[in-house]
């Protein structure tokens, strides 16, 4: 079995390289050890996944899925009553910011959909799991192993690699990538699962986002994902969560009716439709996720933070920048490179250092970051990230400010909160 470009992992990272591979003429195998559909979370979408998601012609499906669309994200404060929104904007190949709409997807629909686009445009598929990179004497990718579903083992020669394997991080893993380190949200747990009889917001804001903010480290969302299922969960800290000795479907219940009054309001009379969940630790980086005839994609070298939609859009935006420069490696663009992927890896960190500092500047204080954003003139450049403009070589004037913010909070972490709001009023 032979392709130009081997992709392990078939969820959003992968597929979306299949496609923007597709779209420059070069060919692509993606393998994937799961079963599609299959749950997940991250069910929220940026303006820039939409428009993306229109762009490949999917925008009749997104429909007939019936994922519930999105204005804007909304916070709400500890007491449940003050609120702010952020509305959805993207910014699309250095065009001018504008407000669109974009959804809020049930990953399992939404996932096999974009798959079965790969495969239906070209894409080949095997299901199983990768095993090991094949290299030349040189040290370039030559190919891959992988044990099928059905227990054989086989080569796919490939020049290229792409890890999109996600949170498995399949190449760090193995010892080839750098070896996964601790994120700035490694000490927090979240519980979480799917339910119906949520009470959302009303009219044109029933699909929004929702965040209830109880405490640095202590909040919750809420993301429609269909007509009648929310995806919600609750974020602690991991001493707070051993503390309560709890089962996590005890400590789920009781969070949901103590943690904002807002929420609790809106969980009487609800049943789940999936178990509870939790993952801890879920925040880390790979410092080094590129080399000769390899990469990785989103989550396969850096998670960040669930909150403010970028989970789909950092896998997609950058299986978009990892298809450009796979086109220039394999027409010989790259060769003599010690790694030929290094200007890719540097694209990435900077767009991760933005949504990093997006959400370190946020949680220092949720308040002064929505008077930043709305009373500022930091504001315009807050939605342009939002929409999309997180790779800028010269950093926007917003970005660093909240950089100052995040500054001033690890200066003086006693009262990290009033400064950083006195910072921006």
């Amino acid at each position: 079995m032979r392709t130009q470009v081997a992709i392990v992992g078939g969820g959003p990272g992968g597929a979306a390289s299949a496609l923007f591979l597709g779209e420059k003429g070069i060919d692509s195998i993606i393998v994937e050890a799961e079963s599609f559909p299959r749950f997940h979370i991250g069910e929220s979408m940026t303006g820039w996944v939409a428009e993306t998601v229109r762009k490949w012609g999917l925008g009749d499906a997104m429909l007939e899925h019936q994922f519930p669309v999105k204005l804007a994200g909304t916070v709400y404060g500890t007491s449940g009553a003050n609120r702010y929104d952020v509305p959805i904007t993207a910014s699309m190949g250095g065009a001018k910011r504008r407000q669109v709409r974009t959804w809020q997807v049930k990953r399992s629909a939404f996932d096999k959909m974009l798959l079965d686009t790969a495969r239906e445009r070209g894409a080949g598929y095997v299901h199983g799991k990768a095993l090991e990179p094949i290299f030349d004497d040189a040290g370039a990718v030559k190919g891959l192993t992988v044990r099928t579903a059905d227990g054989e083992q086989l080569t796919i020669e490939a020049d290229a690699i792409i890890d999109a394997s996600g949170r498995k991080t399949w190449l760090s893993g193995l010892g080839i990538a750098a070896k996964k380190e601790r994120g700035g949200y490694e000490n927090q747990i979240a519980v979480f699962s799917h339910l119906k009889g949520v009470v959302r917001n009303d009219g044109e804001e029933e699909g929004n986002t929702l965040l209830f903010y109880r405490e640095v480290d202590h909040w919750a969302w809420l993301i429609p994902v269909d007509p009648e299922v929310v995806s919600l969960g609750i974020v602690t800290p991991v001493s707070y969560y051993k503390s309560r000795k709890e089962t996590k479907e005890e400590f789920f219940y009781r969070e949901l009716q103590e943690m904002n009054p807002n929420l609790a309001e809106r969980v009487r009379g609800i049943e789940l439709v999936e178990p509870v969940y939790a993952t801890a630790n879920f925040s880390y980086r790979i410092p080094q996720f590129t080399g000769k005839g390899w990469l990785c994609v989103g989550d396969a070298h850096r998670f960040i933070d669930p909150f403010f939609s970028f989970g789909i859009h950092l896998a997609l935006a950058e299986a978009e920048k990892a298809a450009a420069y796979m086109a220039d490696y394999l027409d010989g663009k790259l060769d003599g490179l010690d790694d030929p992927f290094e200007g890719y890896a540097e694209i990435c960190e900077r767009g991760m250092d933005t949504v990093q500092t997006l959400m370190d500047s946020f949680w220092a204080n949720p308040l002064g970051w929505g008077y930043l954003l709305h009373y500022t003139e930091y504001g315009s450049d807050l939605l342009d990230i939002f929409g999309g403009r997180i790779y800028e070589e010269e950093p926007l004037p917003g970005l660093v400010k909240m950089r100052r913010i995040v500054a001033k909070a690890r200066a003086s972490e006693s009262d990290a909160d009033s400064e950083a709001f006195a910072s921006v009023s």
